[in-house]
């Protein structure tokens, strides 16, 4: 049957009441912006903004990897990110749970550095294995076990002991890399990991040794991790594809793990945290190619510092400054500017 210009209905008086112009909803559909919760608008804005500085990306790589100065910073902005990525993940575990939450932040992720795909696929079967393996272990298990550690032993033991990846990436980098390991380098990861310890002020009564267990593996897994990174890149240099490997292999294999009942109109701060945690292994992944983990790792675990002026500056959490964070907090700066001093 023919449609007209116009649907009439006849009221129940009897009278017409003239409708709306009906729109052919196969030739012309409502405009996409319209059906779209917010979240999914804010990912598709994401989708595209990233997808465009990736063309530009490999342009600026060139540049820092030619600059000494620039390239030994780089490394700075790791747990500038995570502090941001912690902080968000702070805020969005009033409304969703940790494990739920983590889904949406690998999701995010791997959405926004899935345009590397078409735009730098690199077909080389050792790159992808050992960049899927250095994922699985760092976006996935590391994460798994450090939020099951902080369960058991609380944040504020787990964080220095996860912390202990500043001595199992010197150990792995002096044994299976040939880095040169000498008394300044020393020095900063001491001074960092005392820094970090008196930040957290764990209790002395904490004696899980399976929690205990489980924040150590985490430092371990996320040495391990970095060491396969740096291995990889050594094969190809392509960190914005091996950070989405990482990323989607993590997805899919948690994806496996979730329940169908995933509300993400509760995960917005989790998505927002995706894509800082996202910049921050891609800045990772840069520093690694061309500095020695026996450094990186050291500067990435700073970032519990950052989190602590990020969460008095931006949520306002009463933040108890004591003797012990204001120690932490001079300790980590010396031991961050040490590394630059001649």
């Amino acid at each position: 049957m023919k449609l007209n210009e116009f649907q009439k209905e006849e009221n129940a008086g009897g009278g017409i009441r003239t409708l709306e112009p009906l729109r052919d909803r196969t030739l012309n559909p409502a405009p996409l912006s319209t059906r779209q919760p917010p979240l999914m608008k804010l990912t598709k804005y994401a989708f595209e903004i990233c997808g465009l500085a990736e063309i530009k990306l490999p342009i600026y790589l060139n540049m820092v990897n030619n600059n000494e100065i620039v390239i030994k910073l780089i490394p700075l902005l790791i747990p500038v990110f995570f502090s941001f990525h912690q902080v968000l993940v702070r805020k969005g575990s009033e409304q969703m749970s940790a494990l739920d939450g983590t889904y949406m932040s690998l999701l995010t992720s791997t959405l926004i550095f899935s345009p590397s795909v078409l735009l730098y696929c690199t077909i080389n079967f050792k790159f992808i294995a050992i960049m899927l393996l250095s994922g699985l272990l760092h976006f996935l298990l590391a994460r798994l076990c450090f939020y099951h550690a902080i369960e058991r032993i609380g944040a504020n033991l787990s964080a220095p002991l996860s912390a202990t990846r500043i001595f199992f990436a010197t150990i792995i980098g002096y044994f299976l890399l040939n880095e040169v390991i000498t008394v300044k380098l020393i020095i900063m990861s001491l001074l960092i990991f005392s820094g970090i310890l008196l930040l957290s002020n764990p209790k002395k009564n904490s004696s899980d040794f399976i929690g205990i267990s489980l924040a150590l593996l985490t430092g371990l897994l996320s040495a391990i991790s970095s060491y396969l990174v740096k291995i990889g890149l050594m094969e190809v240099y392509n960190p914005l594809f091996g950070v989405f490997l990482g990323f989607l292999i993590s997805t899919i294999v948690l994806t496996l793990l979730m329940k169908p009942d995933l509300d993400i109109r509760r995960g917005k701060y989790y998505a927002i945290a995706g894509v800082f945690v996202g910049l921050g292994h891609l800045a990772r992944y840069i520093s690694l190619q061309v500095l020695p983990i026996s450094y990186v790792e050291p500067i990435t675990s700073i970032y519990p510092f950052f989190t602590v002026l990020l969460s008095f500056l931006l949520i306002r959490e009463s933040e108890v400054f004591s003797k012990n964070l204001f120690a932490g907090m001079v300790l980590i700066i010396l031991g961050t500017n040490i590394y630059f001093l001649t």
